[in-house]
């Protein structure tokens, strides 16, 4: 199961090198969102629209287990309205959903980030 963040910023004063060895003794790979994707799918008023998120770490491998350090809003129309998609479903083998279902006309702009990054192309439009 892969660290949550605060786990991952442990700090060891002088000795950047212990902390990459922790890091392997854990077997923790760091998850990379630039490796990451969602499909989006037509989104239609009042109708649930599934997000599919897959998650990859530096080493291009699917991770699990991972739902903390993923998140998804979603920005409604020109009101400025923002909505936190929760919960992000963990489905298995790296692959996540999140369900939102639009209630209003116009452009949402939906935003993908994996450990405090947004994945490319994020924010979509």
């Amino acid at each position: 199961k892969p660290l949550r963040k605060e786990q991952r910023e442990m700090k060891f004063e002088g000795a950047e090198q212990l902390h990459e060895e922790v890091h392997k003794l854990l077997g923790y790979v760091p998850l990379d969102p630039g490796k990451c994707e969602v499909v989006i799918p037509l989104m239609i008023v009042k109708k649930e629209a599934v997000l599919a998120i897959t998650v990859r770490d530096i080493n291009n491998d699917v991770v699990s287990d991972s739902s903390e350090e993923l998140s998804v809003s979603v920005q409604v129309g020109s009101s400025g309205e923002v909505i936190v998609v929760k919960p992000v479903e963990d489905v298995s083998d790296g692959k996540y959903k999140a369900t939102f279902t639009p209630s209003r006309y116009g452009d949402h702009v939906i935003s993908v980030v994996v450990d405090g990054q947004h994945i490319p192309g994020s924010p979509y439009k």
